[in-house]
């Protein structure tokens, strides 16, 4: 379990990363999971983009992870991005880059 911070600025950078990493992590397993008996059936989002149950299991292993590593600091994710501007400190991320060769 990763340390929580609440403040990135005060905190030490090889914990930031530990915690990032462990982020990743649950991702990839989260795609492994999809995997296990083949590749995922793409569906098509709004904007004519693949999109599969890997992209959006990882994209929520990712999120929770860093909800939990990074409490108050808004997560913005290609799968669930929100119109509204995310502040001045945020994580940016795409769980599964690539969908469409992967």
């Amino acid at each position: 379990m990763s340390q929580v911070f609440t403040h990135p600025a005060s905190a030490n950078r090889d914990e930031i990363a530990m915690a990032l990493c462990e982020a990743g992590l649950a991702g990839s397993r989260a795609i492994a999971a999809c995997c296990q008996n083949g590749r995922p059936k793409a569906d098509t989002k709004t904007d004519g983009s693949p999109v599969t149950l890997a992209d959006l299991n990882s994209d929520h292993a990712v999120r929770a992870a860093l909800t939990v590593s990074f409490p108050g600091i808004a997560v913005i994710s290609e799968e669930t991005a929100v119109t509204e501007a995310p502040g001045d400190v945020f994580i940016l991320v795409d769980p599964l880059d690539g969908t469409r060769e992967f």
